[in-house]
C-alpha cells in the first residue's frame, strides 16, 4: 500500500502536467509562414506568425497591391487569440483611424478580416490585408526582415519597441 501512493501521485503529477502542456501548445499550431496570392484582384502577401505565449501570436505582415502601383504596407503586431480565433486592435489615438483585423484559423489556411470598418492599417493606397493566407511552412522563424532590410527577431523586440524606433 505504502509502495502504490507514491506511483499514483506520480501518475496523477504526469497526467496534470502533460495536460498543462497541451493547453500551452494550442498556440504552436499556427506559427509558420503563410501566403495570400490573390489572382482575382492581383495582390499578394506573406505573414509570419511566430508564438509568444500561450493566448498571443506576433505576426509580421508584408502585403503587396500588385499591378500597375504595387503599393506596398507591412505590419508588425501582436494577435490575442482564443480557440481558432484572433484579434488585433491597433493602439491609436484616433478612433476614426483604427486598424482592428480578426484573424482564423483552419485547415492549413488563415483568414484575416477587418472589423467594424476598421480598416486604416496604415498600408499603402490599395493595400489590403483581407483574404485568405495558405500555409506554406509550418517551420517557425525566429525573425522577420521588414521592408527596410532591418532583421528583427521576434523574441527581443516586441511590437511596441518596433514601432518606438
Amino acid at each position: 500500500m505504502k509502495t502504490t501512493l507514491p506511483i499514483i501521485q506520480i501518475l496523477i503529477f504526469t497526467i496534470s502536467n502533460v495536460t498543462y502542456s497541451q493547453k500551452l501548445n494550442v498556440t504552436s499550431d499556427y506559427s509558420g509562414h503563410y501566403i495570400l496570392n490573390d489572382k482575382n484582384k492581383n495582390r499578394n502577401g506573406t505573414i509570419m506568425i511566430y508564438v509568444e505565449s500561450d493566448s498571443t501570436l506576433l505576426f509580421y505582415l508584408e502585403l503587396n497591391s500588385g499591378k500597375p502601383s504595387f503599393n506596398m504596407g507591412n505590419l508588425y503586431g501582436r494577435i490575442n487569440i482564443k480557440n481558432t480565433v484572433g484579434e488585433y486592435l491597433e493602439n491609436s489615438l484616433s478612433i476614426q483611424n483604427q486598424c482592428k483585423l480578426l484573424f482564423e484559423f483552419s485547415n492549413n489556411q488563415l483568414t484575416i478580416n477587418y472589423s467594424e470598418n476598421k480598416n486604416d492599417c496604415g498600408f499603402g493606397h490599395s493595400v489590403y490585408a483581407n483574404g485568405t493566407y495558405k500555409l506554406k511552412t509550418i517551420i517557425s522563424t525566429n525573425y522577420f526582415q521588414d521592408l527596410e532590410g532591418r532583421k528583427v527577431f521576434f523574441k527581443e523586440t516586441s511590437p511596441e519597441d518596433y514601432y518606438k524606433n
